[in-house]
């Protein structure tokens, strides 16, 4: 994931700098955060990720820290609790954090370099962070990450067809790449073939049938 954020000195005031654990939550949680507000299909349901918030989960944020995941509930409390500076959204599947303040700290404009040209790279940058490609139709392979959750009924019929496996095992896989690709950050040209792919590991394929060949009477 490319791009900045601001840092200001006052985290040095704040009780987090004498605890690394949690120091080291908090600056992955900024630089996770959405720089603009972005929508997502969820369960067929339109979703706005708001800027200053991020969707993630305790497994992604232990897998992105190193921290454990018992260790990340009990920060994620203090934060919000203590702290002050987040808030909680939790599902069963996901849950969506909102950096308070995120606009007091992030607001600012860079200035200009000392050729006197404008930081260009720090829009551009914080534009392919936080927008997905443009919806593609035809043939021409799906390149946003809301299809995982929303995968056309043909093309589910297909997979289920071809694999070992039920709807809503096709459902979870496809889900879990899903929360993967937002809390690592990881763009794909073609999601169909990163599902593709997942579910060729994860799951058999079902045998062609064999032909049966018979013999036909020659002519003596």
């Amino acid at each position: 994931m490319d791009g900045f954020i601001f840092l200001h000195r006052k985290i040095l005031e704040n009780p987090i700098a004498q605890n690394p654990t949690i120091a080291w939550l908090w600056i992955t949680l900024l630089l996770l955060a959405n720089h603009q507000n972005h929508k997502i299909i969820w369960n067929k349901e339109e979703i706005t990720i708001k800027r200053g918030q991020l969707l993630t989960g305790r497994k992604q944020l232990s897998q992105q820290t190193g921290i454990p995941e018992t260790t990340i509930e009990r920060h994620l409390d203090y934060l919000a609790k203590n702290g002050h500076q987040i808030e909680q959204q939790k599902t069963n599947k996901f849950r969506i954090i909102t950096i308070l303040n995120w606009d007091t700290y992030q607001k600012r404009t860079p200035k200009r370099t000392t050729n006197g040209q404008q930081m260009d790279t720090y829009n551009k940058v914080n534009k392919v962070n936080n927008t997905t490609t443009t919806t593609q139709t035809g043939d021409t392979p799906p390149s946003q990450l809301a299809y995982l959750t929303n995968i056309p009924i043909q093309v589910k019929d297909e997979l289920i067809a071809r694999f070992i496996l039920s709807e809503k095992e096709l459902r979870d896989k496809a889900e879990s790449l899903f929360l993967y690709c937002q809390s690592k950050g990881r763009v794909y040209k073609n999601y169909h073939a990163f599902l593709l792919n997942a579910l060729k590991r994860d799951f058999k394929e079902r045998e062609e049938p064999k032909k049966s060949w018979t013999l036909k009477p020659q002519n003596l």
